[in-house]
């Protein structure tokens, strides 16, 4: 007799989403949560591995009016659910608007250097928080940095700070959206299980699980994606215009190669990075005092 089919863990939490994330981190991402998922509850709570990320673990004041506010994880909106927040290692884009609100109302705030360190995530959320960079960097100079990644959602809303830097070793673009549905039909069927759908509306639980979808319901998806994919590249181009738009395809480049196609502005560290912005923001109080 066949094995009845388990979800132990959250592997399809996030299909039928529509993501800005590169695909790779996703895989890592979950493998992580469950190697995670392998330690005695009680020691995870005693080092607080069930808490899922917040922006606050991440922002640092490090001197001469510089803040810096890490963005490290997958960039979620609205996702309620704290084990799938910590299984993913997610991260809530309205906590870093907040924090970017609360550096624009500090007056001791002189500049902004965004670290970060994302595969991007959900579409949701993200072109808000691109345009509340894009705002902050008309009151206060804002940089974006890179070490490690800044693919996807993490590059749409780096596009939007008053420069972006990356390390010679890190990783960006990753420019598109994309969609996933696991097809669950045939493995139920080797069970007996079926799946009967009552609608009311052609495209209503389209894609649900035991189903698949119609041929009009997978043209309907990938307008909503292409759709999604122009929004994204118009906004790079419009905040980057000198970009190479032809790598704007879903490739991620190393940070040489990112600078000559206009994805980055120059290939330095974080010091520099930090250096930078102080640099900006005397600029910016000298023009105030004119």
């Amino acid at each position: 007799m066949q094995k009845q089919p388990e979800h132990r863990f959250p592997t399809v939490c996030l299909s039928q989403r529509i993501m800005a994330l590169e695909t790779t981190a996703l895989f890592a991402a979950h493998e992580r949560g469950r190697l995670r998922a392998e330690i005695p509850r009680e020691d995870a709570n005693a080092a607080g591995l069930f808490q899922p990320p917040t922006i606050a673990d991440g922002i640092k004041d490090v001197g001469d009016g510089i803040r810096v506010i890490s963005v490290a994880g997958i960039l979620s909106h609205g996702e309620t659910d704290p084990f799938v927040r910590w299984w993913y290692g997610m991260l809530e884009s309205d906590e870093v608007a907040d924090a970017l609100d609360a550096a624009a109302a500090d007056p001791g705030v002189r500049a902004v250097v965004l670290d970060l360190n994302s595969p991007g995530g959900y579409v949701t959320g993200t072109p808000e928080l691109a345009e509340a960079i894009a705002r902050f960097s008309a009151l206060k100079p804002i940089l974006a940095h890179t070490s490690t990644l800044a693919c996807s959602g993490a590059y749409w809303i780096g596009s939007s700070a008053t420069y972006f830097y990356a390390t010679g070793s890190a990783l960006v673009g990753s420019v598109g959206v994309f969609s996933t549905h696991v097809d669950w039909s045939a493995y139920y069927a080797q069970f007996g299980i079926s799946i009967d759908v009552f609608r009311a509306g052609a495209n209503k639980a389209a894609g649900i699980a035991g189903t698949k979808y119609t041929d009009a319901q997978r043209e309907l998806l990938q307008e909503e994606i292409d759709a999604l994919g122009v929004q994204f590249r118009a906004h790079v181009t419009d905040r980057r215009p000198n970009v190479d738009s032809s790598i704007l395809d879903g490739r991620v480049l190393y940070g040489s190669a990112a600078v000559s196609a206009g994805l980055i502005d120059a290939v330095a560290d974080l010091k520099t990075a930090i250096a930078d912005a102080a640099t900006l923001a005397d600029s910016a109080q000298k023009k105030e005092k004119r």
